[in-house]
């Protein structure tokens, strides 16, 4: 009997999940633009259209490649480091303790960092 193990993904199940990832992104894209000019883009389109078509969008224009590595790096500093610190500063304060249940969110924090 083959054991599935549900909480972790593989390499494998990322690369799927990314691959749908473009082309859903390729074809919404895509068919919002050419939706605007009264063309039927599912009609005229391959899968390999709609898998390059972000990957083309994004090395066609640099700024938007800039900005989006600019906004995950930002992600990556936020939820790492930023967000502890946010959360020990602002725990002492009255009104954050009436809106959240610090306790509750003590016990995650603990498990997290």
């Amino acid at each position: 009997m083959i054991k599935i193990e549900q909480d972790k993904l593989g390499l494998q199940d990322y690369f799927y999940i990314g691959y749908l990832y473009l082309i859903i992104l390729g074809i919404v894209s895509d068919a919002i633009f050419y939706g605007i000019f009264s063309v039927s883009y599912l009609n005229y389109t391959t899968i390999l259209d709609a898998l390059i078509s972000p990957i083309s969008l994004l090395t066609n224009n640099w700024k938007i490649s800039l900005f989006l590595a600019l906004m995950f790096g930002l992600m990556y500093v936020y939820f790492t480091k930023w967000m502890f610190k946010l959360y020990a500063y602002l725990r002492v304060k009255k009104w954050y303790q009436k809106m959240y249940n610090i306790k509750k969110w003590d016990k995650k924090y603990e498990e997290l960092g």
